[in-house]
């Protein structure tokens, strides 16, 4: 291999095995994204808003954080989050103020009664630092 004048190295080796581990981090997001777990969650999330192929990058990429945490220290254990993540993180009281304006904005009038069922819980691990990194304990 020859130098191409770039500071860089002539062939496309490198190419391939990158084109080849996108092509297998594509495929390992589209299979979760087809599961009832956090990262189907997130995949389906994003694809709603962005478009399936920014939902693939990003589930790839949360799988990469994954594999990365799982391979790092030999104590690390996974736990998903679960599909009703991101349901449980939303306040009720924000949401039902959003579901109202939005109906307001579409010409109706909106009352609101209150039901006896309880509020559901927000999920256990619901601290400040973001949800990947609470996908991981290590274990002591």
């Amino acid at each position: 291999m020859g130098r191409d004048g770039q500071g860089g190295f002539r062939g496309d080796c490198g190419q391939r095995c990158c084109q080849r581990l996108l092509t297998l981090i594509v495929r390992l997001a589209t299979a979760a994204g087809k599961t009832d777990t956090f990262l189907g969650e997130r995949h389906r999330r994003i694809g709603r808003r962005r478009g399936k192929k920014k939902a693939l990058v990003a589930v790839g990429r949360s799988l990469l954080v994954v594999i990365r945490h799982l391979l790092s220290p030999p104590g690390t254990r996974f736990h998903d989050l679960g599909s009703g993540y991101y349901d449980s993180r939303i306040d009720p009281e924000q949401r039902k103020h959003n579901h109202v304006r939005q109906r307001e904005a579409l010409g109706s009038t909106v009352a609101l009664q209150p039901t006896t069922q309880p509020p559901t819980a927000l999920h256990p691990c619901s601290h400040a630092r973001g949800p990947m990194t609470r996908a991981f304990r290590t274990l002591h």
